[in-house]
């Protein structure tokens, strides 16, 4: 026995004796990892960070030039566009706890930017210039669908995509908490997409399906796991069975 967990039968298994007293939402993030569509994170582990077995560490650069990429896209559609757009700041998030899909049981998260008038989610990006080519020639399947989810969940028709390409004098400066001095050469790309509803309810209803028989029976496929997140778990990269 190792934690909480042992190895079995292929799997990590749950101490018999584990109460999961809550799980948090699924929200657009855990929902592409759930349908196995990301890149760098696997099913088995975004369980385990759901259910709080290990945290997840961001840089807090890549959150601030995520912010700066909102930021420009806000001013885009509120200014120059004059819509009337709906957007969360970090006091908003706090009073929500952090989600605002209140009608829901088992989904959630935070959208970028709402407007509701034109029942239109916007999904903003934000990505390093010397990638814009690479991006643009195959768009991140993860990404698009994480807007697609927050759209689907809001009733909305359409998602729009905005990938931000920060250059790196820009990137630098943001990267280090620092106003950068220009933005002008700062490229955007933005696409429409449709939600199809019925693809939509399929894909969420599968990564609940899998959260929840996780959850039920106390143990996910080792396949499914990560080495990185075992290693988190204080697993070592070989292991006999019958040890533990």
């Amino acid at each position: 026995m190792i934690g909480n967990f042992r190895i079995k039968d292929g799997c990590l298994c749950f101490d018999t004796n584990t109460t999961i007293q809550s799980k948090k939402k699924m929200t657009g993030h855990s929902f592409v990892e759930l349908c196995g569509f990301s890149e760098f994170k696997k099913k088995g582990d975004t369980v385990l960070s759901l259910l709080g077995a290990y945290k997840e560490q961001v840089d807090p650069k890549w959150l601030r030039r995520g912010d700066m990429a909102e930021l420009i896209v806000r001013n885009y559609y509120s200014k120059r566009l004059g819509k009337n757009i709906v957007w969360y700041d970090e006091q908003d998030k706090k009073a929500n706890f952090f989600d605002f899909f209140h009608d829901y049981q088992q989904c959630g998260g935070i959208p970028d930017i709402e407007i509701p008038e034109e029942k239109l989610l916007i999904e903003v990006k934000s990505k390093s210039l010397s990638k814009y080519d690479d991006i643009i020639a195959k768009l991140p399947k993860e990404e698009i669908y994480q807007g697609l989810y927050y759209a689907y969940l809001r009733h909305f028709p359409n998602a729009v995509l905005f990938w931000v390409f920060f250059d790196k004098e820009s990137e630098e400066a943001i990267f280090a908490g620092e106003k950068p001095k220009t933005l002008n050469n700062v490229k955007w790309f933005a696409k429409n997409y449709d939600v199809n509803e019925s693809e939509m309810k399929e894909l969420i209803s599968g990564a609940l399906k899998y959260y929840n028989t996780c959850i039920k029976e106390k143990r996910i496929p080792l396949g499914d796991i990560s080495q990185s997140v075992l290693d988190k778990l204080g697993f070592p990269r070989e292991f006999d069975e019958g040890v533990f």
